[in-house]
């Protein structure tokens, strides 16, 4: 968790100061992938740092701004 918010705050593309509202698709696009594959973590950092967009597309959280909410929403609700 540390490192999440630690990398990805205002050091992203086009999201200098940036609340954290408008960072949290990008976060949420981390930890699925972490969580479909820890092995995926450095990569996942890598593509928020340079093309956030990328990342987003391959958690799939690319067309539609709401899917990352309804994936926390679904994890959440299975625990």
């Amino acid at each position: 968790m540390t490192r999440l918010l630690q990398e990805v705050s205002d050091n992203i593309p086009w999201h200098e100061n940036s609340n954290p509202e408008r960072l949290e698709r990008i976060r949420f696009s981390i930890l699925k992938l972490i969580a479909e594959d820890a092995a995926k973590e450095d990569n996942a950092f890598r593509l928020a740092k340079k093309d956030w967009r990328d990342l987003l597309m391959e958690a799939g959280f690319g067309h539609a701004t709401v899917e990352h909410e309804k994936w926390f929403q679904n994890l959440t609700n299975q625990e």
